[in-house]
Parts: structure tokens; C-alpha cells; sequence
């Protein structure tokens, strides 16, 4: 397949219809990045691939931006000998439409979806789910390398590339036989394996029977687990009928002691009370006595720490002390560093600013007027070189000066004029006079203007001869034709007579003086106005004089700067300004420094200032704080002594509280030992009686509890028909097993058929590889210099590596360089398309796909490129550069120049 033209129309930058025609041989489309040349190929894959009706992604980018239009491509091309017409249009009332040439017009053969699938057929694409991707391209997958390809497909080449390289990647021929027994392997193959990974199909007979057998499997292990079940519920049940009658003895036993205990505990109530009495008595002895001792403890607590207080109070009054001394050295330290920076430098660094203020501003003005003068130079030129152009152009226009077709025209008429009067010459009648008589007159009526080199009279019309004294001879002759062309001669003596006098010369030569004259004033306004152009290609005139203006202005603010300027420094020289400068600057940095340094003191001293200060304030804080301690805790002593008058009554009444208290322990401590005894072990053993109990009914009623469950469950568990629904599935199982070790030695016996016709495919796909490779090898060697002499190929007819023969190794492909393992690449696509190219032409696309060759290796793939274009494919390259293939004679394509606007009716 070639392609002849295509005219895109509303495609991203394609607004307007472009229309681009290709040569048979070599194609070379130049332009610039984003120009649109990657949008052209873009046209072919989806115009020849895609379905008009996808609304993709990809699809909707092609379209204009920011707005709806439909984008639309027709391409030309011809394929197994007919010529191709494909209209297609997308998103915006999408359509599709496919004509073949046939006699001397074209016809439509097919519309819509019918039209998508002829394309794809013809180029034995496949149709693709949404946009078309590189393995729906048919033969274009190998024979197209865009820029968004990967340089090899990821596991092997589309089906329609091993159709079509039919004997270099498949079976070189089979028979028809053959061909029907190959698609029943294969449709019996994928009807139980899937494509990709050959497992079995999830929707093939062997799947099914294993799905079923796996059922019947889980539900027979359901029913046996189920009859495990009923038999270990049956076991437990009896063993809680045993338990059940165990604790009914002994909760009747447990029941007995539970009433004696209680028997007991009701003669035990009247110690019962007199306890209680005594233990109330207890505990207000006890309160009494703490309240007291809580109160001296305090008291005691409180006059210690009023003591230690006053010490701490002593030792913060002196550290305050101490503190306000260190704030008041830290003030008197910050305002003397301050003093000498605000009064002493600074000063200094304003004079020392001033003055270089003014050395800068002065020369600011001097590089401020060098630029006026510069500029008033540029514009000088300028005005000169207008002004001689516009003298120029009116001398051009004000002198009649003969243009080339003037003079062309001139010498054009004079050729015909000599022409004319060769046939003049060629016509008249000559007359010869041999009188032999001397001084003998001959006039002539008319008067005969044109004589030979003999001095022959030729003679145009009825003349009459006067011969001295002799006589009269009357000459009749000639015709219409020479009179015709006597008054063409004289028409065209006349105009050669006006171009002389229009032009104001007498010669040829004055002519064709003037006409240069012409030319070389048409040359000096050329060169004045190309001066001119690259003189105001920056900045206009206007701009220019725009430019002094505003650096006259600048001048005039520097100046005005210069008020205060020491005598004779607007005198000093450029070295001496700048010397007096730098001086300056570094006084400036200088000061600046010792600025900066007594300003760092001054803040160290203030913040040493403000944290002495600080410092200071809360020890005068704390000291307050201390004082109001004590004094609240002295408050508190003074309070609680309140109910008692004086330390020492406090004293005295804890003592006879303690003395009372012993008493109500002993009395209660004898009361103790019989309620033991009497009350607390009978009321303990009670309790525990009665836990037993309770626990020993919540036993009986979980046993009833399970036996009731047990029951239950093995009344669900024991089912109408449980035990011969088991062995209905046992013998279902048995046949499903049967069936499904034949169904299996079926599927084995298929794949391993199927294997062997894959086998022998990747052995004849091997050997048949051999042409791919020996016309790299060959390019290689002459890419390379020898550097390397041959490719390794797998049998996906993918190049794996490349054979270095200084080493006799081969290098995988991985491990060239990104520019090599390019090359490579294009030259598998070169040989692809070359062995495809025997019966016809085949279209080789490489998108920008050389920009990492040398220019000794892109000499070499330019000779490689025009060796396949001029004898094998129509050969399609896209660059950005063209300078590297300017040696390969085809057509050069400038994107979009070249794309002729499209008749829109079409």
C-alpha cells in the first residue's frame, strides 16, 4: 500500500482544508516542532483504522480547540493494484465513505460501518474496541514507526503482520486441506483453553464437568459432616441425662444445710445488736481523738514552715539586691554602645553615602551621555540611509529607465525588423547598371532607399529609372506581399524610432546602458532598504529618538543630584572617580561594620538588661509572695487555737481523748472474740451454703437447657431422605468422574496436537527469518563500519542482539546505545518493508525517529533510505531538520507550506 494524497480539514491546527500529494519514491516532511507533521500521520491511522462512529478519548483531541467542528480526512491510495478513495468524518455528524477508481471515474462501494471494515480488511487491520492502537494496524505495525510507538509490540507482532509477511513469519503455504484441519485445532483448542495463558476456559465442558464434580463433592462432605454430627449430639445427650441425675441428689443435700445455718443465725441476733452499740461507741472515741491530733499536728506543721519561710525570705532579699545592681551596669553598658554608633559612625556614613551619591551620579551622566551619542550616531545613520533611499526611489520613479522586458522588447523587434528586411531583400527586384560610360547620373522616381554590397538597386514597387542623358528605364514588379512586408518594416523601424525617443538614446548600447542603469538603482534601493530594515530591526526611529529623550532626562535628575559637589570633582577623570569610589565604598563597609558591631553590643546589652531586669522583678515577686505565705499561715494557727485558747489546753485534751479510747477498744475487743464464734462463721457458712445452691440450680437448668438442644438439634439434623440422599450423590459422583477422564484425555490430546503445530510454526518461522537478517546484516555492516557484522534474531522475528566481531560476542539490545538500538529498529522496519515490497509498493513511515545519529551514520542511513525508496517502498520520513537528507534525491514536504489549500466542494 502507497499513499498518494490526503487533504485534512478541522483536525487541531488544520482548521482549513490542506492538501498533501507524496511521490512513490522518498517523501522528506521538514517542519518545525508543532508544526503539524506527527498530525498527518495521526490522519492516516485514524482515517485507515478507526471506527468514524468512536467518540474516544483520543479521538476527541484531534478535535479543534474550543470548538465543535468535525474533523475529516480523505486519503488516496493505491493497494493490490486498484486505486482507493476514503472519506471519513468524526465526532460531529460522524460518516464514512470508500470508493474504488474504476474506468475513469470514481465509485462508491461502500458507506458507514461497511466502509471502516473494507479499509481495515484491504490492510488487514482489526477492529479496535475504541481508538486504534498500533496492533490494530496490520501491516502498518511493522512498517510505521510514529513517534508514540514502542519501538517493538510487547510480546509479538498483530496477526495481520503475520499474514502478510506470509512465508517469513508463519508457514510459507498450505494447502487448502490443511488450512480447514489448522482452524479445527484451533477452534476445538480455544473452545477449551483461553488465548492468552492456555488455561482451561472457565466456560468450556472441562471446566463445567470439574465445576459440577467439585459441587457434588462439597455437598456430599456437607451430608457426611452432618451425619458426624447427629451421632456426637446422640453421645452428649446421654452423658447430661447421667449429669442431670447426679445433681438432683445433691442439690436436695444442699437444701438441708441451708435451713440449719439459718436456724443458727436467728439465736446469734441479740449479740448482734449489743455488737453494734459498742462498735458506735468506738468511733466517736476514735473521731474525737483524730479531729484533736489533727489539729496539734497542723498547728506543729505550720510553725515549721513559718521558720523555714523566714529563712528563704532573708536569702531572696539579698539575691534581689544583687540583681538590681547587674540591670543597672547592663543600662549604662547599652547606651554607651549606643552613643558611639548614633553619633559617631553614623554621621560619618551619611557623609561618606553623599559623596559616593555623587561619584555614582556623575558617572551615571557620563555613561548617560556616551549613550545619547551613541544613539544620535544610530539615528544619524538611519536618516542617511532613508534619505538616499527615498532619493533613490524617486530617481527610480522620476527617470525614464527601461525595465528588462523594455529592452527584451527592443531586441525583439529589431530581430524582427532584420528578419523582415532579409525577406525584403529576398523579394525585390535588383537592378544593376554597367553603362560603361563615365559620369553618367542615374536618379530614380521614388528615390530607392536600399542598395546590395554590389551596388544593385533593390526595387520595392513601379520605379522609374533616369540614366543622365541616355534615357528612362521603367521597372514594374513585385507584389501585395512586399509591399506588406515593406510596411511591416517600416512599422517597426517607427516603434524601435519610439523606444529610442521615449527613452532619450540614439543606440542599442545608450539602451542597454540605461536598462543597467536601472538595475543597479534597483539594486542600491534593495541594499539601502535591507540596511535600513536591519538598522531599525530592533528599534524604530521614533523609538530611538524616544530613547535620548528619556536619557536626556535622566541626565537632567542625575544633575540635579550634583547641587552639593565639591569643586573640580565634575573634572575628575573616569580612573580617578572610579579609585575614589572603591575608597569610599570600602570606608562605607568599614562604617558599616563598626555600625553593626557596636549596634550587636547594644543589643546584647539590652537583652542582658532586660533579663537582669527580669530577673529581679520576680525575685521582688517572690519576696512578696514569701511574706504572704507566712503571714496566712499564721492566720491558720491563730484559727484552730480559737476552740482550744491556748496551745497547751490543745495538748491536755488529746491526751485525755487518747486515754478513752484505749478503754472502748478493750471493752470492744472482748465483745469480739463471742461474736465470732456466734455470729460471723455461722453467717459465713450460711453464705457459702446458700452459693452453693444457687450455683448447683443454674447447673441443673444448663443441663435441661442442653438436653432440650440436643434434642432439637438432631430433630433438624435427621431429615426425610437424609441417608439415601448420600448415596443418590455417591453414585451421581462416580459417573460425573467417569465422564470427566475422558473429557480431560480429549482436552490433553487437543493441546498437545495444537503444541505441535506451534512447534513446528516457531521452527519454520526460524528458518524463514533468514531474508529479515541478511539484508540488516548488510546495512549494519555499513552503518557501523564493521563495528558490528550481524543481528540475532528470535523467532518473533524480533531483534534480540548484536554480534560485535572484534570480541565474536554479542551484545544484548538493551546494551546499545539509546541511538543504535534505534537504528537497529529502523532497519528491521526497512527489510520488513522491503520483503513485503515484492508484487508492490509498500508505505515505510519513520516519525522522527534519527535525531541521535552522527552525521557519519545519517550520511550512511540516507544512502540505505534511498536504496529501499528507489528500488522497493515509498519511503515517508518526518523531521524537524532537513540539512542531514539533503543528498537523497524525492519530494520534500514543508508542513503546512506545502499542504495547497483544498477545493472545499469536494
Amino acid at each position: 500500500m502507497i499513499v498518494e494524497e490526503i487533504t485534512i480539514r478541522n483536525w487541531r491546527s488544520y482548521r482549513e482544508p490542506h492538501t498533501f500529494r507524496f511521490d512513490e519514491g522518498f517523501n522528506l516532511l521538514v517542519g518545525r516542532n508543532e508544526a503539524g507533521k506527527s498530525t498527518l500521520f495521526e490522519a492516516f491511522t485514524r482515517v485507515l483504522f478507526d471506527r468514524h462512529t468512536s467518540t474516544a478519548e483520543k479521538i476527541r483531541r484531534i478535535q479543534p480547540l474550543g470548538s465543535s467542528l468535525g474533523p475529516e480526512a480523505t486519503i488516496f491510495f493505491q493497494a493490490n493494484g486498484n486505486r482507493y478513495k476514503v472519506w471519513k468524518r468524526f465526532l460531529k455528524t460522524p460518516a464514512s465513505e470508500f470508493f474504488t477508481w474504476r474506468g475513469d471515474r470514481w465509485e462508491l462501494d461502500h458507506e458507514g460501518d461497511a466502509a471502516d471494515n473494507a479499509v481495515r480488511e484491504i490492510l488487514r487491520g482489526e477492529t479496535p474496541p475504541g481508538a486504534s492502537q498500533t496492533k490494530h494496524r496490520g501491516l502498518c505495525q511493522a512498517l510505521w514507526y510514529l513517534q508514540d510507538d514502542a519501538p517493538l509490540p510487547e510480546e509479538a507482532w498483530a496477526e495481520g503482520v503475520n499474514e502478510g509477511l506470509s512465508g517469513i513469519v508463519s508457514l510459507a503455504a498450505k494447502s487448502q486441506e490443511e488450512d480447514r484441519i489448522l482452524k479445527k485445532i484451533e477452534k476445538v483448542y480455544s473452545a477449551i483453553y483461553t488465548p492468552k495463558n492456555g488455561e482451561v476456559s472457565s466456560k468450556s465442558d472441562l471446566a463445567l464437568l470439574q465445576k459440577e464434580i467439585q459441587d457434588i463433592e462439597e455437598e456430599l462432605q456437607t451430608l457426611h459432616e452432618r451425619a458426624r454430627r447427629v451421632e456426637a449430639l446422640r453421645l452428649e445427650l446421654e452423658s447430661f441425662a447421667e449429669q442431670q441425675q447426679m445433681k438432683d441428689a445433691v442439690l436436695k443435700a444442699a437444701h438441708t444445710e441451708v435451713a440449719d445455718l439459718k436456724q443458727k443465725l436467728k439465736e446469734g441476733a441479740a449479740l448482734e445488736e449489743e455488737k453494734n452499740q459498742k462498735e458506735e461507741t468506738l468511733r466517736r472515741v476514735k473521731e474525737t481523738r483524730e479531729k484533736l491530733a489533727g489539729d496539734l499536728a497542723a498547728i506543729d506543721k505550720r510553725i515549721m514552715q513559718i521558720d523555714e519561710l523566714n529563712r528563704d525570705l532573708e536569702e531572696e532579699q539579698r539575691e534581689a539586691d544583687v540583681l538590681q545592681a547587674d540591670a543597672r551596669v547592663e543600662q549604662r553598658t547599652a547606651d554607651a554602645h549606643h552613643n558611639t554608633w548614633k553619633t559617631v559612625h553614623e554621621p560619618e556614613l551619611r557623609q561618606v553615602e553623599k559623596e559616593l551619591g555623587i561619584l555614582q551620579a556623575i558617572e551615571r551622566i557620563r555613561r548617560f551621555e556616551e549613550e545619547v551619542a551613541r544613539v544620535l550616531e544610530e539615528i544619524g545613520r538611519i536618516e542617511t540611509t532613508e534619505t538616499k533611499f527615498r532619493k533613490r526611489q524617486q530617481e527610480l520613479s522620476t527617470t525614464p529607465l527601461p525595465r528588462k522586458k523594455d529592452l527584451k522588447t527592443y531586441q525583439d523587434q529589431k530581430l524582427e525588423l532584420a528578419t523582415v528586411n532579409g525577406q525584403i531583400e529576398q523579394a525585390a527586384i535588383r537592378i544593376g547598371f554597367d553603362l560603361q560610360v563615365e559620369d553618367v547620373s542615374i536618379t530614380a522616381e521614388p528615390d530607392v532607399e536600399r542598395l546590395t554590397e554590389d551596388g544593385e538597386y533593390l526595387v520595392l514597387g513601379p520605379t522609374k529609372f533616369t540614366i543622365g542623358d541616355l534615357g528612362m528605364i521603367t521597372v514594374r514588379g513585385g507584389g501585395s506581399s512586399l509591399g506588406e512586408l515593406q510596411a511591416k518594416a517600416e512599422s517597426l523601424s517607427t516603434e524601435i524610432a519610439s523606444i529610442f525617443e521615449h527613452f532619450g538614446v540614439a543606440d542599442e548600447q545608450e539602451l542597454s546602458d540605461l536598462q543597467q542603469r536601472r538595475q543597479d538603482l534597483e539594486q542600491e534601493i534593495k541594499r539601502l532598504k535591507k540596511t535600513l530594515e536591519d538598522l531599525t530591526s530592533k528599534k524604530g526611529l521614533d523609538q530611538l529618538k524616544e530613547d535620548v529623550a528619556r536619557t536626556r532626562q535622566k541626565i537632567t535628575d542625575e544633575r540635579s543630584k550634583l547641587s552639593a559637589t565639591p569643586p573640580g570633582w565634575q573634572d575628575l577623570s573616569g580612573d580617578v572617580i572610579r579609585e575614589m569610589s572603591e575608597d569610599l565604598a570600602q570606608k562605607k563597609e568599614e562604617l558599616n561594620k563598626k555600625i553593626e558591631h557596636e549596634q550587636d553590643r547594644e543589643a546584647e546589652a539590652r537583652t542582658a538588661f532586660a533579663e537582669a531586669s527580669r530577673k529581679a522583678e520576680e525575685a521582688s515577686s517572690h519576696l512578696v509572695e514569701l511574706k504572704t505565705e507566712i503571714r496566712g499561715l499564721r492566720r491558720a494557727n491563730d484559727e484552730t487555737l480559737k476552740s482550744y485558747s491556748t496551745y497547751e489546753n490543745l495538748q491536755a485534751a488529746l491526751a485525755k481523748e487518747t486515754e478513752a479510747l484505749k478503754q472502748a477498744e478493750e471493752d470492744f475487743a472482748g465483745l469480739l472474740t463471742e461474736y465470732r464464734i456466734r455470729v460471723e462463721e455461722p453467717r459465713a457458712q450460711y453464705d457459702e451454703a446458700l452459693e452453693r445452691l444457687r450455683g448447683l440450680e443454674e447447673q441443673m437448668q444448663s443441663v435441661e437447657r442442653e438436653i432440650v438442644d440436643r434434642n432439637a438439634r438432631i430433630e433438624e439434623a435427621v431429615s426425610k431422605d437424609f441417608y439415601s440422599s448420600i448415596g443418590d450423590q455417591e453414585a451421581l459422583l462416580d459417573l460425573k468422574r467417569r465422564k470427566l477422564d475422558q473429557v480431560t484425555r480429549q482436552a490433553e490430546a487437543v493441546k498437545l496436537l495444537r503444541d505441535m503445530v506451534q512447534a513446528f510454526k516457531k521452527e519454520q518461522s526460524t528458518a524463514l527469518s533468514g531474508p529479515v537478517a541478511d539484508l540488516m546484516n548488510r546495512w549494519v555492516v555499513m552503518l557501523t563500519s564493521g563495528s558490528y557484522d550481524s543481528v540475532q534474531m528470535d523467532e518473533n522475528l524480533f531483534p534480540v542482539g548484536i554480534l560485535n566481531p572484534q570480541y565474536n560476542e554479542a551484545l544484548p539490545l538493551d546494551n546499545l546505545s539509546y541511538g543504535t538500538r534505534e537504528q537497529v529498529i529502523v532497519l528491521l522496519r526497512l527489510a520488513m518493508g522491503v520483503l513485503l515490497s515484492n508484487d508492490e509498493r509498500n508505505l515505510v513511515v519513520i516519525d522522527d525517529r534519527l535525531v541521535n545519529a552522527d552525521p557519519v551514520r545519517m550520511r550512511r542511513l540516507c544512502q540505505i533510505l534511498e536504496e529501499v525508496a528507489t528500488n522497493h517502498c515509498q519511503v515517508v520520513v518526518a523531521t524537524c531538520n532537513d540539512t542531514p537528507y539533503a543528498g537523497i534525491q524525492g519530494e520534500v514536504i514543508w508542513v503546512p507550506g506545502d499542504g495547497e489549500v483544498a477545493d472545499q466542494s469536494s
